[in-house]
């Protein structure tokens, strides 16, 4: 076969993929060409080429690479445990959150960078493949250069400032979609007055992620228009595909409904959301309503295993049984098994783990024995973590490979 000598082959894992004819594969190889996937199947089946590097992973667990859909780096932990947001966790406390945060960062690029970096360094370990970062808004000339001051990160990221929406003007956008680049707008009633400027450019994907209490914007808009905000956003464009709410707290019944009709994905961070946003958690509305739930990890490290573990945990405290499995599930499959979440960069590499798709997945020693869904929920939730991490494979790169792995 020519070239050959890209050729790799990973035996003995069990794989979960996306197939949905065959989800598991128990004692499998997968075998990889030059940052693709050829072939995967069962070890006695194997038919692997001569001159293909094997490395043998036996008790392991080989699945998709994991998205983090926001991490929020915009202002430090302890701005948002202000008393003053704690006591009021409305847009306007939100936003002077956000003012406080710029201060904090204004003349310490470095810092921001070398957090950038660890928080990098901390996807890598945890497995996480894809990852978006929301950045202070410095000011107009510096705001697009902490990235760029950055060699090379050895995931795929998105980057992007966090943004009131008066702040937003044409010259902005236009420099956003030169770079590139993403907006996490904090949302409010100003934004009825421009919605046409941010509809000029919804096509090119930038108004992105949303973060916005719909509570907080009631009154003015049922005033003015006799209607709820959600419904004039809704009508002016905003929520598309393009378009994803970051925290989504203080929304009704009836706007829930509304963006579950326009499949607007919802991005969750319960750690962050319980500690600071007034102690609410509401997954069970998401769920039930069949949207899309993505995992962002707030001004946290990285881990999402710990903000499914708080989910759980306020969800027994709460309603005082035990969580379902079905909720476990559910954000489980949309970590590992969907087309990478929130994020959906047409530039970036779906994380499918099949034959066909690009090379980009995981590989963990499991001291248990995975044959469901089920098993695997609970091996992530209970046993994954930096010391169970064996291989990281991206696009066919190995980014991190433990010394103890056998080579042939």
């Amino acid at each position: 076969m020519e070239g050959g000598y890209h050729l790799k082959g990973y035996l003995g894992v069990t794989t979960f993929t996306n197939d949905p004819k065959s989800p598991l594969i128990e004692d499998s190889f997968i075998l990889v060409d030059d940052g693709q996937i050829l072939e995967i199947g069962e070890v006695e089946r194997a038919s692997l080429p001569e001159g293909a590097e094997i490395r043998e992973f036996p008790n392991c667990v080989a699945f998709p690479q994991l998205t983090n859909s926001y991490v929020d780096l915009s202002a430090p932990l302890e701005c948002w445990m202000g008393v003053s947001f704690r006591s009021h966790p409305t847009l306007e406390t939100y936003k002077n959150v956000i003012l406080e945060g710029r201060k904090y960062w204004k003349d310490r690029d470095d810092e921001v960078v070398d957090i950038l970096k660890k928080a990098v360094e901390d996807c890598l370990s945890l497995g996480i493949g894809k990852a978006s970062f929301a950045l202070p808004w410095l000011d107009d000339a510096r705001v697009f250069t902490v990235p760029d001051r950055v060699e090379m990160f050895p995931i795929p990221i998105t980057v992007g400032p966090v943004v009131m929406s008066e702040e937003v003007e044409e010259e902005m956008l236009k420099a956003v979609v030169e770079a590139g680049q993403i907006l996490f707008v904090v949302l409010d009633e100003t934004f009825y007055k421009k919605h046409g400027l941010f509809a000029q450019y919804e096509p090119h994907g930038i108004f992105r992620y949303v973060i916005v209490d719909f509570s907080f914007l009631e009154n003015a808009f049922m005033k003015a228009e006799g209607r709820k905000g959600v419904e004039v956003f809704s009508e002016a464009g905003v929520f598309t595909k393009n378009s994803v709410i970051v925290h989504g707290w203080g929304l009704t019944d009836i706007e829930l409904d509304v963006l579950a009709v326009k499949n607007v994905p919802v991005v969750k961070t319960p750690r962050f959301e319980l500690l600071v946003h007034g102690g609410t958690l509401s997954l069970n509305e998401y769920v039930g309503r069949g949207m899309q739930v993505n995992l962002g990890t707030g001004p946290f490290r990285p881990n999402l295993f710990k903000e499914i573990e708080v989910a759980l945990l306020f969800h027994q405290a709460s309603l005082r049984s035990a969580p379902p499995m079905r909720i476990l599930l559910e954000l489980l499959a949309k970590l590992v098994f969907s087309e990478g979440g929130a994020i959906h960069m047409g530039n970036i590499p779906s994380k499918r783990l099949m034959r066909g798709f690009d090379a980009s997945f995981v590989v963990a020693k499991s001291n248990r024995k995975i044959k469901t869904l089920e098993d695997f929920a609970l091996f992530l939730m209970e046993e994954f973590d930096e010391q169970a991490l064996q291989l990281v494979l991206s696009e066919g790169k190995e980014l991190l490979m433990r010394s103890d792995v056998n080579h042939s």
